[in-house]
């Protein structure tokens, strides 16, 4: 059911409109309601006018409330057209108390942007192929699929020390600054310090968890290209890296100082934590263990306008030190 589209005052609208517009609202409340999953909680728009004018859309959000002071949420509405729409979106406007700076902004949309998850529309005339269980169900897959995205985002946005305003990037060495891993303190509590391993490769979870990070890995990966290129080349050996197909095991062929294969697997996050867990896949991990000049490149505090970051390696031994702990487990019944 269609709004009216133009700006329309509230005090020419008849009580059966009133009536209309209020219900739209209340259905678009409920789609969110039913869209939260895990620690996301809704919070309602019952603001159907503005100033006095009918309001062009509505914004009911779902969000972390550990983080509800970031500003950033999942989307879950309808527009004067008739389409109903998800999204991961911010608060970016300056009219509200509450909003981010235009750097913060900038983040953001470098992050949403080609994601995925910037823009989903149903249109009007599709609705009819959809009841309210279909409409709940895509979007609680939207908040599956996106989940470590919006914890991604959140991060970059907020956490990352890297400067967002940047001059006009011009031909340069890529710059990675390697760190040491994370020290493990005295008094040493796995859980508070854990690299997740999700246990199996092929579970929808962690397919999930993949593509919703995708725009971080592709940029990642390109990073440590770069910087490997440019390693290869002070070193002084003729070979170039090289990016590996998915399935191989690992990301990146590169060389060592010897000229010896070194298998990297790449990991980049945009949090400044270096201790943000991160997720292997059963191969991964496997693949690790069987090959001693396999290594993890852990990229963090990576930024996506200005392509640097720091980044520090583990070898499989190296996990000892950490908790590798199973998430998923697929049973065979037959």
């Amino acid at each position: 059911m269609k709004l009216h589209a133009e700006n329309r005052k509230t005090d020419t609208l008849s009580e059966q409109e009133v009536e209309k517009i209020k219900g739209l609202f209340n259905k678009a409340n409920y789609w969110a309601q039913h869209a939260a999953t895990g620690s996301l909680v809704c919070r309602e728009d019952n603001y159907w006018q503005n100033s006095r004018h009918l309001k062009k859309y509505s914004w009911p959000k779902l969000f972390d409330p550990n983080h509800e002071d970031k500003l950033i949420y999942f989307i879950f509405g309808f527009n004067t057209d008739g389409v109903l729409y998800y999204k991961i979106d911010c608060q970016w406007s300056k009219h509200m108390n509450e909003h981010l700076s235009a750097e913060q902004v900038e983040r953001f949309n470098l992050m949403v942007n080609n994601s995925g998850a910037k823009l989903n529309e149903i249109r009007a005339e599709k609705l009819s192929d959809h009841n309210w269980n279909s409409l709940i169900q895509t979007a609680r897959a939207f908040v599956k699929e996106n989940m470590s995205l919006y914890y991604d985002i959140i991060d970059y946005v907020w956490n990352s020390s890297s400067s967002v305003v940047m001059e006009e990037k011009q031909a340069k060495k890529p710059k990675l600054d390697y760190t040491p891993p994370p020290q493990v303190p005295e008094k040493f509590e796995k859980r508070k310090f854990a690299f997740e391993i999700l246990n199996s490769a092929q579970d929808i979870p962690f397919e999930q968890q993949a593509r919703s990070a995708k725009l971080i890995g592709d940029a990642g990966e390109k990073f440590i290209l770069d910087v490997e290129a440019e390693n290869l080349k002070r070193l002084g050996i003729d070979k170039v890296p090289e990016k590996r197909p998915d399935g191989a095991g690992y990301d990146i062929l590169s060389y060592d100082e010897n000229g010896d294969e070194l298998h990297i697997e790449v990991k980049t996050t945009p949090s400044n934590d270096s201790r943000k867990p991160f997720y292997m896949s059963s191969n991964e991990l496997e693949y690790l263990k069987r090959h001693a000049n396999a290594v993890i490149y852990r990229v963090y505090d990576f930024d996506l306008k200005s392509e640097r970051g720091k980044v520090f390696r583990l070898s499989y031994e190296d996990l000892e030190n950490y908790l590798v702990e199973p998430r998923e487990y697929k049973i065979y019944l037959s």
